[in-house]
């Protein structure tokens, strides 16, 4: 069982969890523009943050070759496309463990994709550095402050 911590306790691991979460896709950004097919693949992945997404078929759909879209990707993301994919997904579980605080950490894997809570929580504690349950408990004042 967790013990109580110090409301600064508490903001401070918040502050960290936030300030992650916008590292995830804005650290490492080219200054240039992003070009707009790259763009629409980010949206892409974002609305279906939800479903486990083929790389096969975005490749099918950009029209570019395999070398051509990763290096791309990675030079203006700032992360390969198989990092961002798993970043979007943590970022709409963790927007899900807040909204829906009532599931368990099993049905909140499932609604997000994943093929098994314990493959969710261990991405999960890589990305952010704790675990579904634990980000959950220090957070019992946010509502859904994760975009």
């Amino acid at each position: 069982m967790l013990r109580p911590q110090p409301p600064f306790r508490t903001e401070s691991l918040v502050l960290e969890t936030v300030s992650r979460l916008y590292a995830l896709t804005e650290e490492n950004k080219d200054s240039r523009n992003i070009p707009e097919w790259i763009q629409s693949i980010c949206n892409q992945i974002r609305i279906e943050a939800a479903n486990p997404v083929s790389l096969t078929n975005i490749l099918k759909h950009c029209g570019y070759s395999r070398s051509k879209f990763y290096a791309d990707f990675l030079h203006f993301i700032g992360v390969p496309p198989c990092i961002y994919i798993r970043n979007e997904r943590i970022r709409f579980a963790a927007r899900m463990l807040l909204q829906k605080r009532e599931a368990g950490i099993k049905e909140i894997a499932d609604l997000c994709g994943w093929k098994t809570p314990y493959h969710f929580s261990r991405a999960f504690k890589k990305v952010l550095g704790t675990s579904p349950r634990d980000y959950r408990l220090t957070a019992p004042f946010r509502e859904t402050s994760i975009s």
